[in-house]
């Protein structure tokens, strides 16, 4: 059984609701820097989330982090352009 089955959520909250200290902690699962701005700590791990999306939506630690509208855009934005990892999947 995969370890994160086994606990509850990292995260439970939109990216966009995330505090400061919230924000620091995402960025260290993330593998980025922890210091910086509110702003500057969101745009990192928005970039990092979206670069594989994928894996992010599917993951329980992170799916939270994006609300179903978000997702819903980023797939259909994804899937308008011609190197889409999305391509294909739009009804």
């Amino acid at each position: 059984m995969p370890p994160w089955l086994e606990r509850p959520p990292l995260f439970v909250k939109r990216l966009s609701a995330l505090r400061k200290e919230e924000l620091q902690r995402l960025a260290a699962h993330l593998g980025l820097e922890e210091e910086g701005t509110v702003a500057a700590l969101k745009a990192r791990a928005r970039q990092k989330l979206l670069a594989d999306i994928k894996f992010y939506m599917a993951h329980p630690d992170f799916k939270a982090l994006f609300t179903r509208q978000e997702l819903a855009e980023i797939i259909d934005n994804a899937s308008s352009t011609s190197n889409s990892t999305f391509e294909g999947r739009r009804q």
